[in-house]
């Protein structure tokens, strides 16, 4: 990292290439600087992440409920999925996206596979099965398209900044249910981005 702050600034890195495949690795700091006051590190963390599509910022993202991926982060870390979420249907679960300014928003439902398949810039199908042979996928089912007619389907769009916040009741029988959920926003330069998986559980 690099400047000042006022306030503790978080950060995370990458240290998988570096790491060289180890089995025990050590991680050193060293600091630079020309008439500098201080410099002070703190709750350092050295975690496994998962292998499944990344939050992308601007393109696709999705959380439901405040997710968190296996070590605890929020969606807003960029950490690779898969992100995990409670909800209850006491309250409405909020799904909220981010992509590309005023564009239909597709939301995907199925079986929990994270990186089943990569394709490489649109992102990772992290659920369902992708048969690249005759090009079908199973286990994956289509919830909504905001380029689909129809009400339920035209809530479905990135505003003009880029993001979507949609609330809904749970009904009861969705109790003690697991749902897989992953999104793909569509965009002017790559098609669709897929966003990152959101696995929930229907607690109570």
């Amino acid at each position: 990292t690099g400047g000042g702050t006022t306030n503790p600034e978080h950060a995370h890195f990458d240290i998988t290439a570096a790491a060289g495949g180890a089995s025990d690795a050590r991680v050193r700091f060293r600091y630079i600087g020309d008439f500098d006051w201080h410099w002070a590190i703190d709750n350092v963390k050295i975690i496994g992440v998962g292998t499944g599509q990344e939050p992308r910022p601007g393109l696709g993202v999705m959380d439901i409920n405040f997710a968190r991926e296996k070590n605890g982060q929020p969606v807003a870390s960029n950490l690779p999925g898969p992100y995990f979420a409670d909800a209850s249907t006491s309250t409405p679960v909020v799904f909220e996206f981010e992509g590309e300014p005023n564009q239909p928003v597709l939301l995907l439902q199925g079986l929990f596979n994270p990186n089943g398949w990569d394709f490489l810039v649109p992102g990772k199908l992290d659920i369902g099965i992708f048969n690249p042979g005759p090009m079908t996928f199973s286990f994956l089912e289509q919830l909504a398209f905001g380029a689909d007619p129809g009400y339920i389907n035209s809530l479905f769009l990135t505003n003009s900044t880029g993001a979507l916040q949609l609330a809904f009741p749970l009904p009861p029988f969705m109790v003690g249910q697991t749902y897989n959920f992953q999104a793909g926003v569509l965009s002017a330069n790559i098609n669709i981005a897929l966003t990152n998986m959101v696995q929930l559980d229907v607690v109570n």
